[in-house]
């Protein structure tokens, strides 16, 4: 419907432009110049659905400049053609009826001709705006999923990278722990599957509830903490009202994997890992710290792979640089997240 309403609204002007020449300039009666003007435009109004399909057909790229200009301006010389003959076979029917001179027709069609022209290229003009348009409009929407496509991939692939390294340890571990101690190796293989199990299940999901992200740090640290027994401890300190809200699948382990790695692998006094979050400012911030001996070992830095992989995937999930932060003390190490609030 609004189809027809808009070509109503561009047919009124062309009607009362062409009932003022033929009134006006060629004396022609008022009751014959509208029906005359009706006529023209009814004609033009029905090409000109398929005028869209023209311009589809003839495309500059694709003809080059002199075939694209000598294309339309044949198209546009038998269309007007057409136009004329239809009109001059409606004089000649109706003018004896009418009793109406048929000279105004052969005095008016050099501006008929033009006048014919002149309107084939406008339609055919805004029809190639609308393609234009629409084909610009295509374009931002397939880059737009393809920017979403090798984002993810890029998310998949960064998380895909941290994983492994949890799995080799934790192998390790289970190989040196056959020897020395079999009941531990058994209990961690146990953890391990466990902890596999619901990595694997949930692999594929771009975010989760913190609230689930909390219990398979839990799963972590218990398989952590056969390894290394009494070498660390583990606190916890979050907001309940927290735990509803969706954070990026997988971002807390890394964290925790890199607090062991680098805060308890090569120490000798007891490290304390932490666990914080709370609202602020609109965003869920989310603190891990570890503890730092006062004679820090090698390893002692802190800043891994895992972190770098944290602080892209933060960047490419949520468009912002300015969602990870590290800070680093005499005897402590903290990395902090702060996630925009999305509630599950």
């Amino acid at each position: 419907m609004k189809k027809y309403f808009k070509l109503v609204l561009l047919g009124i002007p062309a009607i009362v432009t062409i009932f003022l020449i033929l009134t006006l300039l060629f004396n022609v009666d008022w009751h014959y110049a509208v029906v005359d003007s009706l006529i023209t435009v009814i004609f033009f109004s029905s090409i000109s659905t398929g005028f869209k399909y023209y311009a589809k057909f003839i495309e500059i790229s694709r003809l080059g400049i002199i075939k694209f200009i000598i294309g339309h301006v044949i198209a546009s010389v038998i269309v007007t053609s057409l136009w004329i003959i239809i009109t001059y076979l409606f004089v000649e029917y109706t003018s004896n009826d009418l009793n109406i001179s048929t000279h105004f027709f052969y005095d008016s069609i050099i501006i008929r001709f033009l006048f014919g022209i002149l309107v084939f290229f406008l339609i055919t003009a805004v029809n190639y705006l609308i393609i234009y348009y629409q084909n610009y409009r295509a374009k931002l929407i397939q880059e737009s999923q393809l920017k979403n496509l090798i984002t993810e991939a890029e998310i998949k692939s960064l998380k895909f990278q941290i994983n492994p390294h949890f799995i080799f340890n934790s192998l390790n571990s289970i190989a040196a722990l056959t020897s020395i101690d079999p009941d531990k190796a058994r209990e961690m293989t146990i953890k391990l599957a466990d902890f596999l199990r619901y990595t694997l299940s949930n692999n594929n999901r771009k975010m989760n509830t913190l609230h689930e992200e909390v219990n398979n740090v839990r799963r972590y640290l218990a398989i952590e903490k056969v390894r290394f027994g009494e070498k660390f401890t583990y606190t916890e300190g979050i907001d309940e009202n927290l735990f509803s809200y969706e954070v990026p699948n997988m971002i807390l382990q890394p964290l925790f994997e890199n607090a062991i790695k680098y805060g308890v692998y090569d120490a000798l006094d007891t490290i304390t890992i932490s666990l914080k979050g709370d609202f602020e400012n609109g965003y869920i911030k989310i603190a891990v710290e570890n503890s730092l001996e006062e004679i820090p070992s090698k390893s002692s830095n802190g800043e891994g792979v895992g972190l770098v992989n944290i602080k892209e995937r933060m960047k490419l999930i949520y468009d912002q640089r300015n969602l990870f932060k590290v800070e680093k003390g005499t005897n402590f190490f903290r990395v902090v997240l702060y996630i925009p609030v999305t509630k599950n």
